[in-house]
């Protein structure tokens, strides 16, 4: 019972400073950086339940949050896609200097935590039994990302070729164009992921992770765009579609679970199945996700439009919300090791928790420095 207090706490957080834009009001701002940042904290923590949960399938109380991991990667991906297209209708010459800033931000806290990952395997003796050429080539695969040395990592991977694939379209094609073939672009990267099996994930597209929340990137581009003649039909039934949102929510995401562990992404290691039977399967998989993801962003959407969420916790959370993401997995590890073993759920949790913030602050602190050096070195 203890556990529910994590609920309590983040419940608090998110809700500490809330104001309620009125019954005719709305917020002005409801997607802003300040706080669509504010959401991606609450998020980034909710990730770590989930990740947590497969670790804890014997705590009730976690279990939750066990299959809901895509609605709040669904949410990062969304205001990905938003952020860019907004930023690229209000602002001049967006796109001159755009993949200086935007690779450097997401490279350097990458190859950070890539580093530590590495340096940890090594601790444990993953690599005990290579030597010579096979454990320098292994050693050069994991520092360069080519091959994984954390899960989480995929995000870092994917989102760097959709911001390639943004600034390559929208800079040298008419806009109706590159939204055309971005829809193409990231519907052919859908269809290979469907392809790939899993393997042992720490190579690229290997597991359905890489691929179920991508097209939400899409949607973010499209609500940038056409957010004013959106948001004035939502207003117009509003107190309608808020309950219908929510509720179609709920009912859709159970839907979803249910077929997840009927079908299921995993058909490979089904001998039962032919080839063709296990993509068909993960298609099956991938479209109520992709209906729930899509109920899912608009029920938060709506909920932003008549609140207002901030106060300094979710304003420094937002901050190293990207680095609470990827760090978080070497203490869900490190905590069930031979070096530490928390054998109770809360102070499994408890540690992961504020070993997370900690770290993440230290590496937000140290990712900014290096790449404000290096943006002011260029610039």
């Amino acid at each position: 019972m203890l556990f529910y207090a994590y609920y309590v706490l983040l419940a608090v957080i998110l809700l500490a400073g809330v104001k309620f834009a009125g019954v005719k009001g709305w917020n002005g701002q409801f997607l802003s950086l300040q706080e669509s940042k504010a959401i991606q904290a609450i998020c980034a923590i909710l990730i770590i339940f989930h990740h947590s949960s497969q670790k804890l399938e014997y705590c009730k109380e976690i279990q939750y949050f066990h299959d809901a991991g895509i609605l709040f990667v669904a949410i990062f991906m969304f205001c990905s896609g938003y952020g860019l297209m907004k930023s690229l209708e209000q602002k001049e010459h967006y796109l001159d200097h755009f993949l200086k800033k935007r690779l450097i931000t997401v490279i350097i806290p990458f190859y950070m935590m890539n580093t530590l990952y590495v340096l940890y395997s090594a601790w444990n003796h993953q690599f005990s039994n290579l030597t010579g050429k096979d454990f320098v080539k292994e050693l050069a695969l994991r520092l360069s990302g080519i091959k994984l040395a954390n899960g989480n990592e995929w995000f870092m991977v994917v989102i760097l070729f959709l911001y390639v694939l943004f600034y390559v379209l929208f800079k040298y094609c008419k806009q109706l164009a590159a939204f055309v073939f971005m829809a193409a672009a990231i519907f052919g990267y859908i269809a290979f992921g469907l392809q790939r099996d899993h393997g042992d994930c720490e190579w690229w597209v290997q597991g359905e992770w890489w691929y179920n929340t991508v097209f939400l990137f899409y949607v973010g581009l499209l609500f940038g765009k056409f957010e004013r003649t959106l948001l004035k039909g939502m207003k117009k039934v509003y107190y309608l579609l808020v309950p219908v949102a929510l509720a179609s929510c709920v009912f859709v995401y159970k839907y979803s679970v249910k077929i997840l562990y009927e079908y299921s992404y995993w058909g490979e290691y089904n001998p039962m199945l032919s080839r063709k039977e296990v993509v068909m399967h993960r298609i099956i998989c991938l479209g109520p996700q992709i209906a729930v993801m899509l109920l899912f962003v608009l029920s938060v959407v709506l909920i932003m439009m008549n609140l207002h969420f901030g106060n300094p916790v979710l304003r420094f959370m937002g901050k190293i919300s990207l680095e609470v993401y990827l760090i978080h997995d070497l203490f869900l590890q490190f905590y069930r090791s031979d070096h530490c073993s928390l054998l109770k759920s809360t102070s499994y949790v408890s540690a992961v928790l504020l070993s997370t913030i900690v770290s993440a602050t230290v590496l937000w602190l140290l990712s900014s420095r290096i790449t404000g050096l290096i943006m002011k070195k260029k610039g």
